[in-house]
């Protein structure tokens, strides 16, 4: 077993990491539940994508205050469901997408990745390359470094516990 990444554009990125995203909105849905690592991709979302997190978290008082940074692991989180978007899931939601507001080739595939339990990295592993889909980190990354992550974050979020076991499976954590 290795540990799972998913690329998410910025802002979306930052807002799972930082502002309260719980719900991941994508075309494809995913059997995969468990430990999940957020990689900033390195392009960014169109410019409506910083004025909806401004308009659901609050604008930035300082421009410099949000990181944004792209091409890093910024965040591990928990996917604890997937399923297809209708009008009336995840109710009061702000991060769900709708399918009447999905554009037009996403709106039959809409699906909602629901993420829970999720850290930002104080210090965010650089210089990652993305994937599309559900990816596995720990050959791209390496083993030292996820190593290194759960030494600073194992007693402050539940999943890094689960990311040890996953990684002792396939003998990289000691």
């Amino acid at each position: 077993m290795t540990m799972k990444a998913i690329t998410v554009r910025q802002p979306w990125a930052w807002a799972i990491a930082h502002g309260g995203k719980t719900v991941e909105n994508r075309s494809q849905a995913f059997t995969y539940r468990g430990t999940l690592a957020i990689h900033a991709g390195h392009t960014s979302a169109p410019a409506a994508a910083f004025d909806t997190v401004d308009r659901i978290v609050g604008p930035a008082s300082d421009p410099w205050e949000r990181d944004h940074r792209v091409g890093a692991i910024v965040a591990v989180t928990t996917l604890v469901d997937a399923h297809v978007a209708t009008a009336e899931c995840c109710p009061g939601n702000p991060w769900a997408e709708r399918p009447d507001q999905a554009p037009e080739h996403r709106r039959n595939r809409l699906t909602h990745l629901v993420l829970t339990d999720t850290y930002a990295l104080d210090d965010p592993i650089p210089n990652v390359g993305g994937k599309l889909g559900l990816w596995s980190l720990t050959p791209v990354v390496g083993v030292d470094q996820i190593d290194a992550l759960l030494a600073m974050y194992r007693d402050q979020f539940p999943a890094v516990a689960s990311l040890r076991k996953i990684l002792a499976a396939s003998g990289g954590a000691r």
